[in-house]
C-alpha cells in the first residue's frame, strides 16, 4: 500500500507540516467563530451545526450546498480508505 521512504529534506517537511497545521487550525477556528456569531451556540444542532445556522438566518440555498458538500467529502474520504 504505502511505501515508506526517507525524506530528502526533513527540516523542510517538518516546517511545512507545522505551517499547514496552523493554517488548518486558523480556518477551523474562523469557521466556528463565524458560526457562533450567526446564531447563539445553545441553539445550534449538535449533528449539523452549519446547515442549522444557515437555516436560522434564512439562507436556504447555503443549507443545501453545505449538506451536499459534506456528503461529497464523506464519500471521498470513505472511498480513499477502501482502496485495495
Amino acid at each position: 500500500m504505502f511505501v515508506e521512504r526517507q525524506s530528502t529534506n526533513p527540516l523542510r517537511s517538518v516546517v511545512y507540516d507545522i505551517v499547514s497545521t496552523a493554517i488548518r487550525g486558523l480556518a477551523f477556528s474562523g469557521v466556528y467563530a463565524v458560526l457562533t456569531l450567526m446564531q447563539p451556540y445553545f441553539l445550534l444542532d449538535a449533528n449539523a451545526p452549519l446547515p442549522c445556522a444557515f437555516e436560522y438566518v434564512n439562507m436556504k440555498w447555503t443549507l443545501y450546498s453545505s449538506s451536499i458538500g459534506a456528503l461529497c467529502v464523506l464519500s471521498i474520504r470513505y472511498s480513499a480508505y477502501n482502496v485495495v
